[in-house]
């Protein structure tokens, strides 16, 4: 089980930090928009931490995106992970 949380945090955090890319924006001003500390998003986008639903709120909401579409993404890539056998 800890193995499949440490993958779908990793999915997510790689979700986050494109839609990040996407916008242009910078980690200190996603941290800022979201209202969520620059460790935090630090920490969040490299997989280091899982992400609270609150602040996947947050930062969807930042970033101008749906929570629903961050996690849809995530799996996505879950799922072709898994086709490759990984």
């Amino acid at each position: 089980m800890e193995h499949e949380t440490e993958r779908v945090t990793a999915a997510i955090a790689a979700e986050l930090r494109a839609a990040r890319a996407r916008r242009g924006m910078t980690r200190d001003e996603l941290a800022e928009r979201a209202g969520v500390s620059r460790s935090a998003v630090f920490r969040i986008e490299r997989g280091e931490r899982v992400v609270r639903m609150d602040q996947l709120f947050q930062l969807a909401a930042a970033l101008d995106a749906d929570p629903a579409d961050i996690l849809q993404q995530a799996q996505i890539q879950l799922r072709r992970q898994a086709e490759r056998g990984e």
